[in-house]
């Protein structure tokens, strides 16, 4: 009993330390079948699929040695392949989904080296041929403006013809943009531009006789990481001209415990502010008092504080810094 106490002990242990330090051939999987990483929905028919044996009450096959996937429960147009060991009996394996739109159900088995073969696995993820252009694989968000592109026909139903050039752009009118050779669905690097907000990236396509598609497109909310500190702090717009149809002014790149107080010249506290979305590093100010008036036109002080312990603490914690400027609010 003492023996095996120990174990569970040092097997968690393991866990724990490989989840801290972390290590890239190590995947922390639930036992059983997962498709792309927990992933629900895909664009691609290319999926990687990761097989977790483990015995229970009722069946132990001892060792795999091969493992079977399938979309029939029959396994009936399956291939046997190799199981390769390694930690927790961890195996992936390629696997290409069948054509149409649709929720596909993808089925695993293993066998050990005398023939035993395991209980069936599964699990199941959405397939949605790409319109034209994909981003992320449908993703919604993204905190790297360096994205990846699904450049497809498969799901355009208004094809024109044979499509043989496909030009991308995060501008619909294509300027200076060129063209490039498309024979087949293809991955594409794309960095979208470094400001904050939602991006949106266009493809169209065209055959050989320069007859094009129509515009295709998909876009990502690009979000700001957070921030250790002020290093990339700034003010928008300043000056601020509702004149000029500025509604508010946004103060980016604060750290999740940033402090902002509005001072007018007589030094009178105007307003105090937080990230209203810490993730991404965001304040706005409406131009209003405490009091919810507008503020009247003229020059505003504000202070950055991004001291974590408010003072409470500590005199001078290590990442605290201070900012200050101007703001000119002209109506």
């Amino acid at each position: 009993m003492k023996q095996k106490i120990f174990s569970i002990i040092l097997n968690i242990i393991i866990v724990l330390l490989f989840s801290c330090f972390g290590c890239a051939d190590v995947i922390l999987t639930p036992w059983g079948l997962v498709i792309n990483s927990y992933a629900s929905i895909t664009c691609k028919r290319s999926v990687v699929v990761t097989l977790v044996y483990y015995p229970n009450n009722n069946e132990d096959i001892g060792t795999p040695r091969e493992m079977i996937i399938s979309e029939k429960q029959d396994f009936s147009d399956g291939k046997w392949l190799r199981y390769y060991d390694s930690y927790m009996y961890n195996n992936k394996a390629d696997f290409t989904l069948s054509p149409g739109d649709g929720i596909k159900t993808v089925y695993a088995k293993c066998r050990s080296a005398d023939m035993k073969e395991s209980r069936i696995f599964s699990d199941t993820i959405l397939y949605k041929a790409p319109v034209g252009i994909v981003i992320n694989d449908y993703a919604s968000e993204s905190y790297s403006c360096n994205i990846s592109l699904r450049i497809s026909t498969e799901g355009i139903v208004d094809s024109i013809g044979n499509f043989t050039e496909v030009i991308v752009s995060e501008n619909s009118s294509f300027q200076n943009v060129t063209w490039l050779a498309y024979t087949k669905p293809f991955d594409l690097n794309f960095k979208v531009n470094e400001s904050y907000g939602e991006k949106y990236v266009y493809a169209k396509f065209r055959e050989a006789s320069l007859q094009e598609s129509k515009i295709y497109s998909d876009s990502i909310l690009l979000k700001i990481p957070v921030k250790n500190n002020l290093n990339e702090f700034m003010v928008y717009p300043n000056p601020y001209y509702p004149m000029k149809g500025h509604t508010q002014i946004y103060f980016y790149g604060l750290t999740e415990y940033t402090e902002i107080k509005i001072y007018d010249l007589v030094g009178n506290l105007i307003k105090k502010l937080y990230p209203i979305d810490s993730m991404n590093g965001i304040s706005i100010w409406d131009t209003k008092n405490e009091s919810g008036e507008n503020v009247a036109s003229g020059i505003y002080i504000f202070s950055v504080n991004n001291d974590k312990y408010n003072g409470k603490l500590w005199n001078s914690p290590p990442n605290q810094q201070f900012i200050y400027g101007k703001i000119a609010v002209i109506r």
